[in-house]
């Protein structure tokens, strides 16, 4: 609960600083492409967002996106791994997995094609990797554009548990807060590599804002890197591997499991033998 509280206390200080860089304003002026159940593709004038001088000093010249295909993006993105602090220790894993990439890769290289050079794309995916009674939908926000210094690809939320709420629906679930060109969240980093280079904003490594260089998406586009299904990506050095699928353990989350374990047991989906033994397991997860 205190680590959850913290998320939601650096989101809404992201937020703050967003409001007096006046960037807000620019974000929100999104132009939606494509929605459907699992992401969203939106499209925002480059004029526009960020629309605070002193940040617009530390970007290139916006040039229109490279020649992409959807093999390309799963190499890009599907190669992507970050860190995420907690109270319970460090976890790593994939920013997107395979099958989350194949979903939106079509419709993003074509968004790609259509965007003038003067747009930046912001794509928001909802992913569950294990599609199970038990688990939640995990949102990932990042906005992509290509200037001079390369393809940027800058991150907000990164695998964050999509909020539930048993008397709404999920129709809200794109409303992400506007991602900072500033800083990242204290407790997100993207794992580095040669692959590509942190953006320095001042003198501080922007952990969440990744800039691929051309000689790395030409290596890219020439297929020599390795796929994503290899031990280690090609993004990746560091003997951190990710350890297992799921978020780490919270107050809220542990919450939120037994709950649906019961309701699965009130509806007749499990037993009430398969109930106790799932019951201990997140127990002792936890």
């Amino acid at each position: 609960m205190i680590f959850r509280n913290f998320r939601i206390f650096g989101a809404l200080a992201l937020a703050f600083v967003f409001c007096t860089g006046s960037c807000m304003s620019g974000f929100y002026s999104r132009e939606n492409q494509f929605l459907d159940n699992f992401f969203a593709i939106y499209t925002i004038d480059a004029s526009d967002y960020p629309d605070d001088d002193v940040m617009r000093t530390y970007l290139g010249t916006q040039q229109a996106f490279p020649e992409l295909n959807t093999g390309d993006l799963v190499q890009i993105l599907g190669g992507l791994k970050f860190k995420k602090e907690s109270l319970w220790g460090d976890s790593v894993r994939p920013v997107f997995y395979p099958a989350e990439v194949e979903r939106f890769a079509g419709q993003l290289v074509r968004t790609m094609k259509a965007a003038g050079p003067e747009k930046r794309i912001l794509l928001i995916s909802r992913f569950d990797p294990d599609e199970s009674v038990l688990s939640r939908m995990e949102r990932t926000s990042v906005v992509i554009w290509n200037d001079s210094n390369g393809l940027n690809l800058l991150f907000g939320d990164i695998k964050d548990p999509v909020p539930y709420d048993d008397f709404l629906t999920d129709d809200n679930w794109t409303e992400v807060l506007p991602i900072s060109f500033r800083k990242a969240y204290p407790d997100l980093s993207l794992i580095g590599s040669s692959a590509f280079e942190f953006k320095k904003v001042g003198e501080y490594d922007h952990e969440t804002w990744a800039v691929i260089g051309s000689e790395s998406m030409q290596s890219l586009m020439d297929g020599k890197a390795p796929t994503y299904e290899e031990d280690d990506s090609y993004f990746t050095e560091t003997t951190e591997e990710p350890r297992g699928q799921g978020p780490a353990e919270s107050e809220a989350t542990l919450k939120e499991k037994l709950r649906q374990l019961g309701e699965a047991k009130k509806a007749g989906l499990i037993t009430e033998e398969e109930y106790k033994s799932k019951r201990e397991e997140i127990l002792q997860s936890f």
